[in-house]
């Protein structure tokens, strides 16, 4: 089974999920910045395959890729958002242009993987404001939102308004800066949150420091993120069918056209957001 992000893997979330495997050798990470890269992995020697294509420009060229060179199923990781008809035309073409290799490939549209780090941050106690948090987990518009009131920002989406929150809107240790790269990181991961166990030296409060072991803060993050492997107390990986991802797949439909119902009031805009499932 082949899962394929779009993310940069570099950056601070990828690196804290890519982390989650460290300890299953059946998992393999792959970084694939281009077709000639991903020509030169083994793709049987793994059950898993986690890869990222570092940017969306890349998915359509890598999958097709994959679908030709593996015979494993592809279940692609797509941010769409009700403001950005770009991600639509994306999704719209590995639901109709990859038709030939239905059946083994889903896309699993989410709001983000910064959304999910917010929920978990969120569920951890770590948001610096509670309120507003719960606005974006509950996906109300963001022009007049109260984040953006108190911290005078002017996000030009909603995506631009999550990388924002993540940044200024969480408790120091897990704040995830847009300029952070993996150097970065490793100088705060002594006491990042999502790096280290808890608690660590440089604790916040005593209130909301508690023990939490790394391997927990893990496990707990996988079971925000739709479709991934789980992994068990040993921190072994536990594989999803295809049927489990079918089920994933039908309600991040469900909940994507819910979504773009409360965004948009006019039908015909409606209309150029909505997706259908993979049948």
């Amino acid at each position: 089974m082949i899962y394929l992000f779009e993310d940069q893997a570099n950056s601070t979330i990828p690196r804290f999920f890519i982390s989650c495997y460290n300890n299953d050798p059946s998992v393999c990470i792959v970084e694939a910045r281009n077709v000639d890269n991903i020509n030169i992995i083994d793709w049987t020697s793994h059950s898993v395959y986690i890869v990222f294509s570092n940017g969306d420009r890349n998915l359509n060229t890598i999958t097709r890729k994959l679908l030709k060179i593996t015979n494993h199923n592809i279940c692609v990781y797509l941010d769409l958002l009700p403001d950005n008809q770009s991600t639509c035309e994306i999704y719209n073409f590995f639901s109709t242009g990859l038709s030939s290799f239905k059946g083994r490939i889903l896309v699993m549209p989410i709001a983000s993987i910064e959304y999910i780090y917010i929920s978990f941050i969120h569920d951890a106690g770590l948001s610096c404001y509670d309120d507003e948090a719960q606005d974006i987990l509950s996906k109300k518009r963001y022009e007049n939102s109260a984040f953006c009131k108190r911290t005078k920002i002017s996000p030009k989406n909603y995506e631009s308004y999550m990388k924002q929150f993540c940044s200024v809107g969480l408790k120091e240790c897990a704040q995830v800066k847009r300029s952070q790269n993996w150097k970065s990181i490793a100088k705060r991961a002594e006491y990042m949150f999502i790096f280290t166990d808890c608690i660590c030296k440089k604790q916040i409060k005593n209130h909301i420091c508690h023990t939490y072991s790394l391997l927990d803060k893990k496990r707990e993050f996988l079971n925000k993120f739709p479709g991934v492997p789980a992994i068990d107390s040993d921190g072994l990986s536990i594989k999803r069918t295809q049927a489990d991802l079918l089920n994933v797949h039908t309600t991040l439909v469900t909940q994507y056209n819910d979504w773009v119902t409360s965004f948009y009031s006019n039908p015909s805009t409606r209309k150029k957001y909505y997706i259908n499932g993979f049948i």
